[in-house]
């Protein structure tokens, strides 16, 4: 059973350290909030995982979404990357508020005062991951691999825990990391990264957008 936890580890942290939307969620709201925030958006993008690799698992081992269902989630998918890339830019242009971030960074391990800005991060962790295709049909073939290679339901129910963990722990390190470096940074270096941030996730709500289009044309 350890070693299927720790096979599970694995494979999770290797699905959650390429570069993605949530990742780049993640970044923007280190520098921006701390990490407590950044945590909360991790969790709740984790939260989303749960589901679908559960789901893949344990229902019917495959999402067979139907071409208007993909496409309508696509599309709701490019939007909201759109205005989180969008509020991203303007942040990058507020000068106060970034030297806020910075002037503000060696208190960002205390727990905040009120527990909305927490609870508002767990929901663009959720909304983020579950608005956007790539997760149903990464988890969906996951689910499907890890369901046909183990025999037993507890080794496969521990292989499922190991994922997770794997997946939130890389996620929780990223949040802690960039908020721990972004007491170090200067107002322009934050500017900058928010400029990237943003960059990034025009491209890809530009990629889901043109992903759904082509499902819709019946190219996909």
């Amino acid at each position: 059973m350890i070693a299927n936890f720790i096979n599970g580890f694995g494979l999770g942290v290797s699905v959650a350290a390429p570069v993605g939307p949530v990742t780049i969620v993640i970044l923007r709201t280190a520098l921006a909030q701390g990490n407590l925030c950044a945590m909360a958006v991790a969790t709740g993008a984790v939260t989303v995982d749960a589901v679908y690799l559960g789901l893949a698992i344990w229902g019917a081992s495959t999402f067979g979404l139907p071409p208007m269902v993909r496409v309508v989630v696509s599309l709701v998918g490019s939007a909201v990357l759109f205005r989180t890339a969008l509020n991203t830019y303007r942040a990058s242009s507020n000068a106060g508020e970034l030297r806020s971030a910075v002037d503000s960074s060696g208190a960002s391990t205390a727990m905040p005062r009120r527990l909305h800005p927490l609870l508002e991060s767990y929901g663009t962790g959720l909304l983020v991951t579950s608005t956007n295709p790539v997760p149903v049909m990464l988890w969906a073939s996951i689910g499907t691999a890890l369901a046909s290679t183990h025999a037993s339901v507890p080794d496969l129910t521990v292989t499922y825990a190991g994922v997770l963990a794997g997946v939130w722990s890389w996620a929780t390190f990223a949040a802690n990391f960039w908020a721990f470096v972004r007491g170090k940074v200067s107002p322009r270096a934050l500017r900058a990264v928010n400029l990237v941030c943003a960059a990034v996730l025009l491209f890809y709500c530009v990629r889901m957008l043109l992903g759904g289009l082509s499902i819709a044309t019946g190219r996909a």
